[in-house]
């Protein structure tokens, strides 16, 4: 029988509210794939618990007060999470991951996934943002996955070392663009708004500093003959209505909107003044309703509008550059406008429809669940005795041992880690550099990846017979001939390489190769011992590459060390002093050991890096049921680097690299 999937989403907050809104989406869209979901708000909610309720989403209140550190809070999320048995614990906004982290200490939650909604998670002006950066950095090891809602809110907690890059995901905002389009009872609602024949300004979003409302109204005092609604609440609201009176300007405050769908086919553009923003759920709904935008260039407002195709960015602060942007979409035919409007719907609906986005996520809930699907999924549901499993769909299997019983774990490791990077991209090119005989190209393939690979075949192997007698051999597998890769530049979102970079004679030039067929922006995952391993992973004499080529006492060394049973491919000489005499031969000649510090600068010349070994540990421990549980024991502080530096030392180095954008 298999179990249904169970997850909480943990909110700061159930209230009227982009992040808030995102998260009852969110929920009521899982619930129809099938997922069992409970919504869990810190403070009590104040809007939301009949739509969730209507959709089969169960509530629960912790019962917290604003600006007060309750640890009652976290024993009742502890109590509602042993209750509940969650596979998975997703948290949105600061204070909701922070309680999530903290509760999977006391908690057996088996996955915990952080959402950052903004480029700024804070109330206050934006420098203060360094500890709440040093916290997430502080608690980064608590959770298995990092999402931000925009490119430019990942980049900037990366940037601050808030998060770390190889668990960085973007998953946009999304809208249900079924509900905000174009509406032919447009006309009605502006008689109702008494808007007459006026150009129409909308601006939606909680009156506060993060939407800068005083450079909007002192923008729109240049606007002749313009009315500007502004929908939403706050604190701000008192001292903007007086601002709007001393400009004399027709700015209407509607208040909170039950029917933002009829406010926005009322309109005829919508105007955002923000400086700090995530990615602004208003511009997404504006452009669903075939609306076109003046924006500031705050948060992921670039990644929403299309400058010059549907709307204009301007500087953020700026009341002059807002007015010009504003007079200049105003000043636009009505035809042009139009056009506009349906270039917004049309990117908006590739980019953010609801339903495309919640199957994204139910995509990465499961790939995060897939190494321990068969395992941590039924242990959770078994840590709380009582309550009855109950029958759901049949769920994909993991890619372990028993899906490719042929493949080492390393190899596992990278197919699992190219899946979830494929995962929710609408393109996802891979490149397996130093493919051997294509294993791994064909067992990516099997799983639907578009991969390719490439190899030197250098002498001695054996790979290159096996790789032409595959019918992958040519439309997949190519050979690398005099260095060269045989595809064009930025051919390549994603570039894995397993056991390879010890064996690249020059190491620069393979790194530039590289470097030249990714994507900017696009990842090498790397992993190769360096020098300073302990044990010579190819012929299996631990220190053997320690010593000076040619040297007699590496020599003796290696046949006093084989006479006692000690390496690999044994059969492959008649005699003792034949082996080592043979292997010290072959890893002369196609290994090339460095310092971790050369290969460090020669990584850096070319991308941004990052070792990676405790997400690699994490898996090879989760790959056997007998030793899954012992993961656990990452999460303890200074666990990562501890287990790490022991790792390369026992083995390798796993680099995670990224070619910079222009």
């Amino acid at each position: 029988m298999e179990l249904v999937p169970r997850i909480v989403l943990l909110t700061t907050s159930l209230a009227r509210g982009g992040a808030e809104t995102q998260v009852v989406h969110l929920a009521v869209e899982l619930r129809a794939l099938g997922w069992s979901v409970a919504v869990v708000s810190m403070l009590p909610p104040t809007a939301f618990t009949g739509e969730l309720a209507g959709a089969g989403v169960e509530t629960f209140s912790l019962g917290m007060s604003p600006s007060v550190a309750d640890l009652r809070g976290l024993f009742r999320l502890c109590a509602f999470l042993y209750r509940f048995r969650p596979q998975i614990l997703h948290s949105h906004m600061f204070h909701a991951n922070m309680l999530a982290r903290a509760a999977r200490l006391f908690c057996p939650v088996p996955v915990v996934v952080s959402s950052i909604h903004s480029v700024a998670e804070t109330g206050r002006d934006s420098h203060r943002i360094g500890p709440r950066d040093w916290l997430y950095a502080a608690t980064d090891p608590l959770a298995d996955m990092v999402v931000a809602v925009s490119r430019a809110a990942a980049e900037r907690h990366a940037g601050a070392h808030a998060v770390r890059r190889a668990k960085l995901r973007v998953i946009p905002n999304g809208v249900d663009t079924a509900i905000f389009r174009p509406d032919p009872r447009r006309e009605s609602e502006r008689r109702r708004l008494n808007v007459g024949s006026a150009f129409v300004w909308l601006a939606a979003g909680r009156l506060m500093w993060k939407k800068d409302y005083p450079t909007l109204l002192r923008a729109f005092a240049a606007q002749r003959g313009a009315v500007l609604l502004i929908a939403g609440q706050g604190p701000q609201e008192a001292e903007l209505q007086a601002l709007a009176r001393e400009l004399a300007v027709d700015a209407r405050f509607l208040g909170p909107v039950d029917d933002m769908p009829a406010l926005m086919n009322a309109a005829d553009a919508l105007v955002l003044s923000s400086v700090v923003e995530g990615l602004p759920i208003a511009l997404i709904e504006a452009a669903c309703s075939g609306l076109p935008a003046v924006a500031t260039d705050a948060g992921g407002v670039r990644e929403a509008v299309l400058d010059g195709q549907t709307g204009f960015i301007c500087p953020p602060r700026d009341p002059a550059a807002l007015a010009e942007a504003m007079s200049r979409l105003a000043a636009l035919s009505p035809e042009a406008c139009a056009r506009m409007g349906l270039a917004a719907r049309a990117h908006a609906v590739a980019c953010f429809d609801l339903k495309r986005v919640a199957a994204t996520w139910d995509r990465a809930y499961r790939e995060l669940l897939d190494p321990a699907w068969g395992h941590a999924f039924r242990v959770a549901a078994g840590l709380w005795p009582g309550v009855p499993a109950r029958s759901a769909p049949a769920q994909k299997p993991a890619a372990g041992p028993k899906a490719w019983p042929h493949m080492d774990v390393t190899s596992r490791f990278v197919l699992d880690f190219a899946r979830r990077f494929a995962a929710g991209r609408e393109r996802a090119a891979i490149l397996d550099f130093g493919c051997g005989a294509g294993g791994l190209v064909a067992a990516g393939r099997a799983e639907g990846l578009d991969i390719c690979g490439v190899d030197i075949f250098y002498g001695g192997s054996g790979a290159r017979a096996q790789a032409e007698a595959s019918p992958l051999w040519g439309p997949a597998i190519q050979p690398i001939i005099d260095g060269h890769i045989p595809f064009p530049d930025a051919s390549f979102q994603l570039v894995v390489n397993n056991q390879v970079m010890e064996h690249a004679e020059d190491l620069d030039a393979v790194l530039a190769e590289i470097h030249r067929v990714l994507v900017p922006g696009g990842t090498l995952l790397s992993i190769f011992p360096s020098r300073d391993v302990w044990r010579e992973g190819h012929i299996g004499i631990s220190f053997a590459h320690w010593f000076r080529k040619g040297s007699r006492w590496r020599f003796l060394y290696t046949w006093a060390l084989r006479s006692l049973g000690f390496g690999y491919w044994k059969e492959e000489a008649a005699s003792r002093r034949q082996w080592a005499t043979d292997k010290l031969a072959w890893i002369d000649a196609y290994t090339h050991y460095r310092p971790r510090r050369e290969l460090f600068r020669s990584f850096g010349r070319y991308f941004d890096n990052e070792l990676r070994e405790p997400e690699y540990i994490r898996f090879r421990l989760r790959d056997r049921k007998w030793r899954a549980p012992l993961a656990r024991l990452l999460d303890l502080p200074f666990a990562p680097a501890a287990a790490s530096a022991v790792f390369r030392k026992l083995a390798f180095l796993v680099i995670l690299s990224r070619k910079a954008r222009p």
